[in-house]
């Protein structure tokens, strides 16, 4: 339990402290302004929520369809793997990847945060950083 404290408190302060997307070495920024993750909040059935996060990249592209190989979504509060009830899209320009809940799988709830690990095989080529992976982390609960 103090263990998941401490993630959280990371997390947090991973997304207070820069807000931009860092790969998986933590030094490497992805991207330099635009870049970032945010809270998909929808109004649905009269709910107002965080149904899901928005991950938008700057200097590099995601492929046209990623892959649940290529993504894991976990939510801090429980330590749970949320892939197979998120569905996700990548924008037209390749700059923009939505992932939201199913329509009848949730939401975040309140006192939570998402960490969001995408492999490098989700992106196009040429990808400037050596890493394997891209991470990003954002609390959920709903800002206003």
């Amino acid at each position: 339990m103090l263990l998941r404290i401490i993630w959280v408190a990371l997390l947090i302060a991973l997304v207070v402290l820069d807000g931009s997307a860092y790969g998986s070495s933590g030094r490497d920024p992805v991207s330099a302004t635009s870049s970032g993750i945010s809270q998909l909040v929808e109004n649905r059935n009269g709910k107002v929520s965080c149904w899901g996060v928005v991950v938008r990249l700057s200097n590099m592209t995601f492929k046209k369809s990623i892959g649940a190989n290529e993504l894991r979504i976990v939510e801090a509060k429980h330590g749970h793997n949320l892939t197979e009830i998120m569905v996700w899209s990548v924008g037209k320009k390749g700059k923009r990847l939505t992932i939201r809940f199913r329509e009848d799988a949730g939401d975040f709830g309140t006192g939570n945060a998402v960490h969001i690990d995408i492999d490098r095989s989700a992106f196009l080529e040429p990808i400037k950083s050596g890493n394997l992976k891209f991470e990003w982390a954002i609390t959920t609960d709903r800002m206003r």
